[in-house]
């Protein structure tokens, strides 16, 4: 029997990944003219480590109900998306708390 749909699994968590390192990069490399604010971050990251935290979970118990092995890749997938969601919205936040500074030492 073939378990193909736990491919499926790590492709969404792939995909959930590749969209925090896209917000990381455009939070570390484009910080005088953000394309996304502070709120699209914290609310992109929250959604990503929902859906992650739900696939990662019920890929456990599908992994534990028909008695198979699991590998670590899953695992360090899903520490991946909840590390890069807290680091984007502390680089948000950040970078939102100078540009106020910025702001206020200018009027």
């Amino acid at each position: 029997m073939d378990y193909e749909f736990f491919n499926y699994i790590r492709y969404e968590s792939i995909f959930l990944l590749l969209v925090l390192i896209g917000l990381f990069v455009n939070a570390v490399f484009f910080k005088r003219k953000t394309i996304i604010n502070w709120f699209a971050t914290v609310s992109i990251s929250f959604i990503c480590v929902v859906v992650g935290t739900l696939s990662f979970i019920m890929g456990s118990i599908l992994i534990d109900e028909l008695n198979l092995s699991s590998d670590l890749k899953d695992t360090f997938i899903f520490m991946g998306i909840i590390v890069l969601a807290i680091v984007n919205s502390l680089i948000s936040y950040k970078s939102k708390t100078n540009s106020i500074d910025k702001m206020e030492k200018l009027n």
